[in-house]
């Protein structure tokens, strides 16, 4: 559900929480158990009544506070988490993509080069896309956006192939 980074900054605000709740709230024990006096006598004695050694109001504010924090970030992380969820698309956006720009690199001349290479990436990424998309549509997605720069790329590589023909034989009838 988290990632690993949500999951390492959950742990280090649980572990901020855990040494500031030990360190506010059971001051007194520690203190008592350091002087050598046990658990026991420590729970039975008065630590309530000491007014000296109980949390005060800024290390109570300070619990409640970090408390409130971490349930902000607990939420938002479960939000995003949410939102993370869904197939994943890179392939198929970026055969699509390519599929597009290649065919605005031919109608820039100087920039036929780049249309057919950025052709043969749309067929490759379309390919690759939709294999995934079929393999797994769970995990993977756009299965249509594939295919269509996959479509795009082999056009734009049936032009490409075409002008070359083209051109050959005209160079040839000279």
């Amino acid at each position: 559900m988290f990632n690993k980074l949500q999951v390492n900054r959950l742990s280090r605000i649980a572990l901020l929480l855990f040494v500031s709740m030990f360190f506010s709230l059971n001051s007194y024990a520690v203190k008592r158990s350091a002087a050598g006096i046990s658990t026991n006598e420590v729970q039975k004695s008065s630590a309530v009544k000491d007014k000296k050694n109980k949390p005060n109001v800024f290390q109570r504010f300070g619990l409640k506070v970090l408390t409130k924090r971490i349930e902000k970030k607990v939420a938002k992380m479960k939000v995003e988490a949410e939102k993370a969820k869904g197939p994943k698309k890179g392939m198929a956006i970026a055969a699509l993509v390519l599929g597009v720009f290649s065919f605005l690199f031919l109608i820039v001349p100087s920039l036929g080069l780049i249309g057919f290479a950025t052709a043969i990436l749309a067929v490759i990424f379309g390919g690759i896309g939709r294999k995934r998309a079929k393999e797994n549509p769970e995990e993977f997605g756009g299965k249509g956006m594939a295919l269509g720069g996959m479509i795009l790329g082999i056009v734009l590589l049936g032009l490409f192939l075409l002008g070359i023909i083209f051109v050959v034989l005209l160079f040839s009838a000279l």
